[in-house]
């Protein structure tokens, strides 16, 4: 179940287009398959990894772009406008706040990619 307000849905999307682009690139270019599990499982944490970045920059950015253009709302009244800001929250969580969310998985699956812990 999705909870969102605006764009706030956006997030998932921007994952599943990322892991899907990824996840062609590499399969484009893969060569041999990979008989060293261990190289593998860092490989996968690296491109999750990446997955993670790239969605939490394509986030961050969808973000700022909301909050640089806001909505106007004319009253026909008093023909008066007023600037009112969009509401973007997907879990009650704004969309800068996922990029951050994002960016702190990323960390953690390089990380692990470094230590050479896999969950994979």
């Amino acid at each position: 179940m999705f909870i969102w307000r605006g764009w706030g849905i956006s997030v998932f999307f921007c994952l599943v287009f990322w892991i899907f682009a990824v996840v062609g690139v590499a399969l484009s270019f893969h060569g041999a398959p990979q008989t060293n599990m261990k190289a593998l499982a860092t490989q996968m944490d690296l491109g999750t990894a990446l997955i993670f970045v790239l969605t939490a920059v394509s986030v961050f950015l969808l973000g700022r772009y909301r909050k640089s253009h806001p909505r106007r709302i004319v009253d026909p009244e008093a023909q008066s406008s007023v600037f009112v800001a969009h509401v973007d929250d997907l879990y009650y969580l704004n969309l800068t706040i996922w990029a951050g969310i994002l960016a702190a998985i990323a960390l953690v699956f390089a990380v692990m990619a470094a230590l050479g812990y896999s969950p994979f």
